[in-house]
């Protein structure tokens, strides 16, 4: 080669040239490779960039109403085939009624303490001795006049009044003496005396004694005679005289019938007619007899009266 000639560049050459080329090419690759480096760890912005979440401000943590009451609970989704809705009755037409509860104790016990069926019970009955009216005193509180068979003949019922500390329901017994003083014997072995609407109005109660071996509750009538004797009948059929604080004092105890289809448990009250010395007898089936001391319907029979 000539000394003299210009020596070529070495990347002017075909070896510097490829050499060049290669060096370019590693370096684009290099290049890529960091690229998707920086993509790989979000440095690098992409094409679809993610949204930017707003940070919470300090309002946001304060609770509202509406977070502390709690929603009202959302509405089910109706079904893909609903119950069909009930008919309504065409407006011609009633509405079938409703069905019966069936009772379980056709039959139910009364309940205790029920109020007497009849408020006119009597409780005591005598006979005065100016006019032979007959009155009766009645568990409600009230009296009446009239005669052996229409109890209100002569005066309709009227209020009463018993001693202090006593009830319609304390009396045993009651009869009229022949100064048509009301005599009143109660169930806690006391006696009074007084007007037909004041039982006590003229003496307050004071003890009597029985007839030996009887209780108030044995009395089924008491009647007081034209000449003031006491008459006392028992549920025993036995009857005994006195006055009104010695039940037994003018005759001891003797028996008496009552009639024939009767007993004496369905002696309502008692009264001796002080103008004939009858005694009357009421009972509870609404009849009524006529006899003496020792047989109830010796004269007449038992024949209805009407009551209130």
């Amino acid at each position: 080669m000539d000394s003299n000639e210009k020596k070529k560049p070495f990347f002017a050459t075909l070896p510097g040239i490829l050499t060049g080329c290669a060096a370019i090419i590693t370096a684009i690759g290099g290049l890529g490779g960091l690229l998707l480096t920086l993509r790989a760890l979000g440095i690098f912005p992409t094409t679809n960039p993610t949204p930017v979440v707003n940070t919470l401000t300090t309002e946001e943590l304060h609770p509202t109403e509406e977070d502390i009451v709690p929603a009202a609970e959302e509405e089910p989704l109706p079904n893909e085939n609903p119950p069909a809705a009930e008919e309504e009755a065409p407006p011609d037409e009633a509405p079938p009624a409703p069905k019966e509860e069936e009772n379980p104790n056709p039959n139910p016990a009364p309940p205790e303490n029920d109020p007497p069926i009849n408020s006119f019970e009597i409780v005591g009955m005598g006979i005065a001795a100016s006019d032979d009216h007959i009155y009766i005193w009645y568990a409600n509180g009230t009296v009446s006049s009239g005669a052996s068979a229409n109890l209100v003949e002569y005066r309709a019922p009227y209020t009463y009044t018993p001693p202090p500390e006593k009830s319609p329901t304390d009396i045993v017994g009651m009869g009229i003496s022949s100064n048509d003083v009301v005599f009143t014997w109660y169930s806690d072995r006391t006696v009074s005396a007084g007007s037909s609407s004041d039982l006590a109005s003229y003496r307050s109660p004071e003890f009597y004694s029985l007839a030996p071996g009887k209780s108030p509750a044995d009395i089924v009538g008491i009647a007081i005679a034209p000449d003031d004797v006491v008459f006392v009948w028992y549920s025993d059929e036995t009857v005994s005289a006195g006055s009104s604080t010695d039940l037994d004092s003018r005759r001891d105890l003797y028996n008496y019938s009552p009639p024939a289809h009767l007993s004496t448990s369905s002696i309502e009250g008692m009264g001796i007619a002080k103008s004939s010395s009858i005694v009357f007898t009421w009972y509870d089936n609404f009849t009524v007899s006529q006899g003496d001391s020792s047989n109830l319907e010796n004269y007449v029979p038992p024949y209805s009266y009407t009551a209130p």
